[in-house]
């Protein structure tokens, strides 16, 4: 997930889901701590810590953030926690540029 400054000066939410590459690009607002974007009655919020995404006061996802950067800046670093040892699967087609459709 990345949150994107648009040529028109707005932000964007834009993430994929990694367990069938569906996309999602919505407006995005900071908001001070991080980055909030809603998709229906979704929330995404994103900070240099973590993505939080909630349906009203209920947290569905709380996923600590593994690699942050800032815009003409230094990488963040990664909160502390124990590296997987467990190589990743490939990229599905949606994080290296999808099938087209």
């Amino acid at each position: 997930m990345a949150i994107c400054k648009t040529a028109d000066g707005q932000y964007e939410y834009r993430g994929v889901r990694l367990s069938d590459g569906a996309k999602l690009i919505v407006p995005a607002a900071d908001s001070g701590n991080g980055f909030v974007a809603e998709n229906g009655e979704i929330s995404y919020l994103v900070t240099a810590k973590s993505l939080v995404v909630s349906v009203g006061h209920n947290v569905i996802r709380d996923e600590p953030m593994v690699d942050f950067h800032q815009p003409d800046g230094p990488a963040a670093p990664p909160p502390s926690t124990t590296t997987p040892t467990t190589p990743l699967p490939p990229p599905l087609p949606a994080e290296v540029g999808g099938s087209g459709r």
